[in-house]
């Protein structure tokens, strides 16, 4: 019984000091946080003065001199506090595209940008952040949006990479804004030109016949764009528009639209020309050796040919029977 109760004795007096070491690694571990606390209370507070001690004094503090202290000493929250309390925003802006930190610096000129401020930073957030830009932007009611074009022409836009924000920046002027500057238009244009698709021209198709009545676009830089890009149904629209209905109508068939062609023979107001034209398709038809039935058909739609026009068309073996009911 002596040994046993001296071998518990033992193992008591064994565990306790490991009880000691927990309880004074904790109470080590917690001043460890009650000094860090009391650092970052008394930091915050000394920071406090700081800013109350600049703002009281701000006339009498030299920019250039608290600027590089600031610097000097990796305080860039006091960097920032004094260049907002002075008003230099743009310090601010610049700050941030050196540390390549193109939100921040978006959201400094969305609150206190001015126009000049815009045209002088948004090539360089145009190709970082496009989206962010652009969505400031179209909250900025007092920017000239002809004088961002710079900016848009430095814009990489991948198909793969979702909307053009140019083109959505701009739609947005010219539809919301009305705007009317002939050179945004012009610009628009020439991105719609280089986006769309050759199967799908739907939305330049949309800008050409809504805007250019009134002309607020340059057709014959239009019509340019859309050669060299082959827009094959806006070129059709531009020679209409350009009044070379002959033109329109000839590309159209080139094409082998002749629905198209239809379309743009009946725009003359000259019935002489528009004849003329409904029998260029006509002779057209024929050339391609399409049923005889099917021409017919396009002469009663026409309201302006009859059988004895396209006759002189037809090779001389032309079975009588397909115009017996006509003639």
């Amino acid at each position: 019984m002596a040994i046993a109760s001296s071998s518990v004795t033992q193992m008591n007096t064994t565990a306790e000091p490991s009880s000691s070491s927990s309880s004074a690694s904790n109470n080590s571990s917690e001043s460890v946080l009650s000094v860090k606390a009391a650092y970052n209370r008394e930091k915050s507070d000394m920071q406090k003065e700081l800013h109350a001690l600049v703002e009281e004094h701000k006339q009498a503090v030299d920019p250039k001199t608290t600027y590089q202290l600031a610097e000097s000493h990796g305080r860039r929250d006091f960097w920032l506090f004094y260049a907002s309390l002075c008003g230099d925003y743009e310090r601010i802006v610049e700050y941030w595209m050196e540390k390549e930190e193109c939100v921040r610096a978006i959201e400094v000129l969305g609150h206190y940008g001015t126009p000049e401020m815009f045209y002088k930073y948004s090539p360089a957030l145009m190709s970082a952040e496009p989206v962010a830009l652009v969505d400031v932007l179209m909250r900025q009611p007092k920017l000239t949006p002809n004088k961002l074009i710079p900016a848009f022409m430095r814009y990489g836009h991948e198909p793969s990479g979702g909307a053009n924000q140019s083109i959505r920046y701009l739609r947005f002027c010219i539809q919301k804004q009305m705007c009317r500057d002939p050179v945004v238009y012009n610009y628009y244009l020439t991105l719609l030109v280089k986006e769309s698709d050759t199967d799908d021209e739907s939305e330049l198709m949309s800008f050409l016949t809504t805007y250019g009545k009134d002309m607020l676009y340059d057709p014959d830089y239009a019509l340019r764009m859309c050669k060299r890009f082959r827009r094959i149904q806006s070129c059709v629209h531009l020679y209409s528009l350009l009044r070379l209905y002959e033109d329109a109508v000839e590309l159209a068939l080139k094409q082998g639209d002749i629905e198209l062609a239809q379309i743009h023979a009946e725009r003359p107001d000259d019935d002489k020309l528009c004849k003329r034209l409904w029998l260029k398709i006509a002779q057209h038809m024929i050339q391609a050796k399409q049923p005889a039935s099917e021409v017919m058909e396009l002469v009663r739609r026409s309201d302006r040919l009859g059988v004895e026009d396209i006759l002189p068309f037809f090779p001389d073996f032309t079975r009588v029977d397909d115009f017996k009911d006509d003639i």
